[in-house]
């Protein structure tokens, strides 16, 4: 949401920016208009518009830039689409994606569409059927509400045990995500393991928050009441220690210098 910082790149970096690749929400929503900015801005440095909807398609819309009101030269999308099958989904508009593919006689390709999955119709299918199966259902407003529930469900235990400022679900029904915190208030990665590890115990894997249709009301209490007993073991690592408590290393981030 900080439309400076654009700005700030493109005037330090002028007439050397190709193109602007951006995750266009994630569990924060960009604010009425930002995206458009962004749009707007790209466009008048001569940059081409990139939006990664890989992790937000088929979550908090079929595909995010219509919902907010901007359109990307390309648009990049997986995972829910095809319900975990493997497929990816590069959708551009025409003048560009004629640059990587075969029928024009312009020069050089500018970039390449492989296509190594290009002959697997079982994806295809899952795709297209996952797509009517989400419209018949609704699906995309199931998931929100089922997310705001957990959420919510969740927060309010964490209130009820006093550590609401060390543990606290954040976002909204399309994304949500949870921060883990340690005594002094610092992001913590052997608390988020921690907090993982005690819900795993009960039968609940949650590295990160991507309910299913399939989850209910059974699945939601299910998961709610391993919250709670995970959240009082978290309760006294912050007290006492997370090192007399966790099992195993902590988790690291997935982009890191060092292993």
């Amino acid at each position: 949401n900080d439309i400076e910082s654009l700005k700030k790149v493109f005037n330090e970096h002028k007439d050397e920016i190709a193109c602007v690749i951006m995750e266009p929400v994630t569990h924060v929503l960009p604010k009425e208009g930002f995206l458009k900015e962004v749009e707007e801005l790209t466009h008048k440095n001569g940059a081409v518009l990139i939006s990664d909807e890989v992790s937000c398609c088929f979550r908090v819309g079929y595909a995010v830039y219509p919902r907010y009101n901007f359109m990307p030269d390309m648009v990049t999308c997986g995972k829910g689409i095809a319900n975990g099958y493997a497929v990816d989904v590069l959708l551009g508009k025409k003048e560009i994606m004629e640059l990587g593919g075969i029928k024009h006689n312009k020069g050089e390709r500018v970039f390449l569409i492989s296509t190594t999955f290009g002959a697997s119709m079982s994806g295809l299918g899952a795709m297209m059927a996952t797509i009517d199966y989400f419209k018949k259902h609704n699906v995309l407003k199931y998931l929100w509400d089922y997310n705001e529930k957990l959420m919510d469900g969740a927060n309010k235990i964490a209130k009820e045990l006093g550590i609401n400022d060390k543990f606290y679900f954040e976002g909204f029904g399309g994304r949500v995500n949870y921060v883990t915190k340690d005594e002094k208030g610092n992001s913590s990665y052997e608390l988020r393991t921690l907090f993982a590890q005690e819900l795993a115990k009960k039968g609940v894997l949650m590295p990160w928050v991507t309910p299913s249709y399939a989850h209910k009301g059974k699945e939601l209490k299910m998961t709610l009441d391993a919250i709670r007993v995970a959240l009082i073991i978290y309760k006294k690592a912050l007290k006492e220690g997370v090192g007399k408590y966790l099992k195993g290393h902590a988790i690291k981030p997935v982009f890191r210098k060092y292993n």
